[in-house]
């Protein structure tokens, strides 16, 4: 009997550990041994600080270690923005191509922009690229929608309760002693705290003005003003700007303020925003300056859309007496063209800006 009573007495403390898992563990030589400690919960677990500030500081982080050697933080009262710069690749530096877009960052801005990019240095032409801040959106007002007609049985009900609270409002309320007494009090507290000598009671603060907000324009300027600062920090003294059709006015009006329009050689404008097509108060800006001559780029497909906003680019620059005002239609460039130093497209910008060269 005690043979076979054996076994389940040496199986009962594990049974009964199992059951109740907290229960600590018995006593080895005397002493007990300490209970497992409990697992973290999440609310224990402190939270990471994101490793970026925002998706803008991501991707300018990530370019500039993609494109080390080209990386540029230049200081803006905002803050630094990233700029690509390639130095030239010949004995001499013939200018400085400045290149503005507001679509995307480079390099993922139009395969035409990157090219001309990564290539005039070699021809002699350093490139400065800079992203602005994209257009502020259309803001599209709110849809008022009718008011839901009323049935007749909510229009009797609602004529009664009107009714109820009109007479209600016109009986008068008999002032009980209670509220004597209260109106009383309340004065003698009044007269007790505006005694001479005593203090004013002390008033909430004023709450603080919001921040203003900067605009576009004002960020275009800022960008704009880092990057001729880098440049004259080249020793160039030929420069060239390239803009998209809907940061050109903005951009125009940051360069004539700094004093950089006149050392301006030549203006390239990039029609790659069709659906803002600049208007006659634009084109008439643009065109404003009949000594700055102007490359009129449309990529894409010549359809008859295009070719309307064409001529009425081409009519604006003749009536403004442009000197040196030309059109260029260019056909879609592939990715795969980025790196062509030899493609159409940027042999007719490099002989557009050499002929207007100047020492």
């Amino acid at each position: 009997m005690i043979l076979l009573s054996s076994p389940s007495f040496a199986q009962a403390p594990a049974e009964s550990l199992e059951q109740n898992p907290t229960t600590q563990a018995p006593a080895v030589n005397g002493e007990e041994l300490p209970a497992s400690p409990a697992e973290p919960t999440e609310a224990d677990i402190p939270e990471e600080a994101p490793p970026y500030p925002s998706r803008n500081a991501r991707d300018s982080q990530l370019l500039a270690q993609a494109n080390a050697n080209d990386a540029r933080w230049l200081d803006t009262p905002e803050g630094k923005i990233l700029a690509l710069f390639r130095p030239t690749e010949s004995r001499v530096t013939k200018g400085t191509l400045l290149l503005l877009h507001a679509a995307e960052a480079p390099p993922g801005w139009p395969a035409s922009l990157e090219n001309l990019r990564r290539n005039l240095p070699q021809y002699g032409w350093q490139t400065l690229a800079i992203a602005l801040p994209h257009p502020e959106g259309v803001i599209i007002p709110a849809r008022e929608l009718p008011a839901a007609p009323v049935t007749k049985t909510e229009e009797s009900s609602e004529n009664e309760k009107n009714s109820q609270n009109e007479a209600d409002d016109k009986s008068p309320v008999p002032q009980t002693s209670a509220d004597t007494e209260d109106a009383s009090v309340a004065a003698s507290n009044t007269s007790d705290t505006t005694e001479p000598g005593a203090e004013a009671p002390v008033t909430p603060a004023a709450e603080e003005e919001p921040t203003p907000v900067i605009t576009r324009a004002e960020l275009i300027a800022q960008r704009i003003q880092a990057a001729l600062l880098f440049i004259a920090q080249q020793d160039s003294n030929s420069i060239a700007v390239l803009i998209d059709n809907s940061s050109i006015n903005d951009s125009l009006q940051a360069l004539a303020s700094q004093g950089y329009l006149p050392r301006m050689r030549s203006l390239i404008l990039i029609n790659i925003q069709p659906q803002e097509a600049l208007n006659a108060d634009q084109l008439t800006a643009l065109f404003s300056n009949q000594e700055l001559p102007v490359l009129d780029v449309f990529p894409g497909l010549d359809n008859d859309q295009q070719q309307l906003v064409r001529k009425r680019h081409r009519g604006h620059a003749m009536r403004n007496q442009l000197n040196d005002y030309q059109q260029f239609v260019v056909p879609p460039m592939q990715a795969i063209d980025i790196d062509n130093a030899r493609s159409f497209w940027l042999e007719r910008i490099r002989g557009f800006l050499e002929r207007h060269t100047k020492e």
